[in-house]
């Protein structure tokens, strides 16, 4: 009776216990231990970085980078860290990636929302179940970057455009002016890219529901302008009445022109399928089940793709939204993917359309027992995967040595733990026919991984060589002293964890270098441990530590002298 009770509790407060449940979720994947490592080179100490230096200046307008001006990036997502920082009064690693945290739920939520409105309530806690653990968005929400930022920005652009096509006429003007407003907003993140991607997509899709001229009208057009460039305007016109032509140069021709457009890239642009390889990654664990998806469709219903575009009307909002989800997913594939700079987070984006649209192959399999073959197919690979990781966790870490081989096996009991507790799911889904179960396998293989990589996996890639910069840097910190590179590329890790300026010089300042040591032998200069052997053979120096990669010495000199 008590268990009718409960059951019939949850039952009349489901929409509570969903939105408790990815809360859950949430904090396992995106929250949990995000300070227990260190940040990660090269982008996430450079992020950082300069939020910090935004922090502790107050100058709101122009970034800057250990002394020099920072153009790479508009600054509304260094705005909102340097907010966090106010607010907590100091920084640090957690405060760091708080805010990035934060945006990967709102994106949960976003697909949550509008999935619940237009669909069903179960397919949008299938679909913002699939984007929560996809394991480029997990990964992404513990690395402080603009990227998550970035992606729930044009997420909220796109679907506030989308739902101007399915509500009712008196919030269309409220939810194009809300499309305009993030499409500014994601503009302030990342530049051209943010308007661009929005705007092509809701534009297909307006097309698609023959509603162009919508678009158009005054009450929407005008109004939603007026709002995008109020968000977008400002920053742009006091950065170059104040710092043309550096900022012109720097942000508008090489940070825009130059980066994204084939006609004026530098070099050989990287090939158009990176974007589709690196969503192949992104999309994991669910990029099997997403590719059956896609087979099954060509292979059933591709002789049927004219008529729905033919009677596109005729469709219900779940058809459409579906159909403007997957014009969202191959829009930013495609942008992307012609775009002269290329890299894998690009992808990001791509995943909110992508989890909604595979949201109906899983309720599909559930509820009506549709695709069965194909998702036991997909789900047996994931067996097979997670049968090989179980005897891997033995073996790899033997394949590395001193500190990253002892970060491995501090995780090495919590990787075996998640993966038999996995396998045991599977397996028991397939003779129990679970259908539930076999999804909730991948959720949980994915939380797990989530958690690990926070308490394990992120040290072990620290510990291939950060671990080096991090500590000589604190070290310099500590004992009040003066710190500078030499012949190093990255020195990102450095400009944080020492905590102010620096210097850092290249092969060909050599003799710069040796002037400062004389003059200030107690200058520690951090070097990799090559360069430090081929100075061995001209030059003497006290070496305080060797690490993995680079070594921390002191008093440099000729070996004549």
């Amino acid at each position: 009776m008590e268990k009718e009770k409960v059951f019939g509790y949850i039952k009349e407060h489901k929409e509570v216990f969903s939105v408790f449940g990815l809360l859950i979720l949430c904090f396992l994947l995106y929250f949990f231990a995000i300070g227990n490592y260190p940040l990660l080179d090269p982008y996430e100490t450079k992020f950082v970085s300069v939020a910090r230096a935004m922090f502790k200046t107050g100058e709101l307008f122009a970034l800057n980078l250990n002394g020099d001006f920072f153009f790479q990036a508009p600054p509304l997502y260094f705005w909102l860290e340097s907010a966090a920082f106010s607010v907590f009064g100091k920084t640090s690693e957690t405060i760091a990636r708080i805010p990035v945290a934060l945006y990967a739920t709102a994106g949960v939520f976003l697909v949550y929302i509008f999935c619940r409105k237009i669909v069903a309530r179960k397919n949008a806690i299938a679909a913002s179940m699939i984007l929560a653990t996809s394991l480029m968005y997990t990964l992404l929400s513990k690395i402080a970057v603009a990227d998550m930022l970035f992606s729930v920005c044009i997420g909220i652009s796109i679907y506030s455009g989308i739902y101007t096509l399915l509500c009712t006429e008196e919030h269309k003007k409220y939810f194009w002016w809300l499309s305009y407003i993030f499409a500014g907003f994601s503009v302030m993140t990342k530049g051209l890219p943010g308007l661009l991607i929005p705007a092509v997509t809701v534009f297909l899709c307006c097309i698609l529901s023959r509603k162009f001229k919508e678009m158009f009208k005054p009450v929407f057009i005008i109004p939603g302008l007026l709002f995008f460039f109020m968000v977008v305007f400002p920053w742009h016109w006091i950065m170059l009445v104040n710092y043309h032509p550096m900022f012109f140069n720097e942000y508008i021709l090489k940070q825009h022109i130059d980066k994204y457009w084939y006609l004026f890239a530098n070099g050989n642009p990287a090939p158009w399928y990176i974007i589709v390889l690196a969503f192949l990654s992104a999309f994991l664990p669910w990029i099997f089940s997403f590719a059956a998806q896609i087979i099954v469709f060509f292979k059933e219903k591709w002789k049927e793709i004219p008529k729905y575009f033919m009677e596109f009307d005729s469709l219900n909002f779940p058809q459409k939204f579906l159909f403007y989800n997957v014009i969202y997913f191959v829009t930013v594939l495609v942008v992307f993917s012609f775009l002269a700079t290329k890299h894998p987070v690009y992808v990001l984006p791509a995943l909110i359309p992508a989890s909604v649209i595979l949201s109906k192959f899983w309720i599909d399999y559930f509820e009506e027992d549709k695709h069965g073959i194909a998702i036991n197919i997909t789900m047996g690979l994931w067996t097979m995967l997670v049968s090989a990781g179980i005897a891997g966790v033995f073996f790899v870490p033997d394949f590395f040595k001193g500190m990253a081989k002892q970060e491995l096996i501090h995780i090495q009991p919590e990787v075996l733990f998640l993966l038999l507790v996995v396998f045991t799911m599977q397996i028991f889904a397939y003779i129990r026919k679970a259908k539930k179960v076999l999804f909730s396998s991948l959720i949980v293989l994915m939380t797990g991984f989530s958690m690990i990589a926070s308490i394990g996996i992120f040290n072990f890639i620290c510990s291939m060589e950060q671990y080096d910069l991090v500590l000589y840097s604190m070290i310099a910190k500590q004992q009040g002293l003066a710190l500078v590179t030499y012949d190093m590329q990255n020195t990102y890790s450095v400009l944080y964890y020492y905590g102010k300026d620096f210097s850092t010089f290249n092969k060909k300042q050599l003799d710069e270098v040796l002037s400062l040591s004389k003059t200030y032998p107690a200058t520690r200069i951090i070097i990799k441990n090559t360069t430090m052997d081929e100075l061995s053979e001209k030059y003497s120096f006290t070496i305080l530590s060797k690490g993995q990669k680079y070594s921390l010495i002191q008093n440099i000199k000729p070996k004549q002298d």
